[in-house]
């Protein structure tokens, strides 16, 4: 059993995550309240971090989630794709926080649907401590990351 849960949390290290950064666009008083919300997105020099890593982040995952009893008992698994925006102190932007769906992540799930499952996902990141937040042009900045947390019945 132990062997299966070190053999879990080594390929939830594996996964890569998406790193987007964002920067607001400036805008004169003429423009829309939406475009002045727009934001545009490029890569970032340096990603966000969770505090020791993603290492530490997993560590954080395992120890603070609680799965859902039926669903352990029966041995399932399941993999939530959570995306989120890391501020530019390295705080969660708390509205930001949703499950990522994509049809690509859907065709390689193999895992089951569970509804329980993303709202404790989602409670993790909001929980979660500040990150060191990414950079571009060695100056803070908004990141969106889109990390997966997976549930085992194991």
């Amino acid at each position: 059993m132990l062997a299966r849960l070190i053999l879990t949390f080594l390929l939830l290290v594996a996964v890569s995550f998406i790193a987007l950064s964002q920067q607001t666009t400036s805008t004169s008083s003429k423009d829309s309240v939406d475009q002045e919300n727009e934001m545009k997105f490029k890569i970032v020099d340096k990603s966000a971090t969770f505090p020791g890593g993603m290492n530490k982040f997993y560590e954080y995952v395992n120890k603070h989630s609680t799965y859902p009893k039926e669903k352990k008992k029966k041995g399932n698994t399941a993999k939530i794709f959570i995306m989120f925006t890391i501020n530019q102190d390295g705080s969660i932007d708390q509205e930001s926080v949703s499950v990522y769906t994509s049809n690509e992540i859907s065709r390689q799930s193999s895992s089951i649907e569970c509804k329980e499952c993303e709202l404790e996902a989602i409670r993790l990141i909001k929980a979660s401590p500040k990150w060191t937040p990414g950079e571009s042009e060695n100056k803070p900045v908004r990141q969106r990351m889109v990390v997966p947390i997976f549930f085992s019945g194991l």
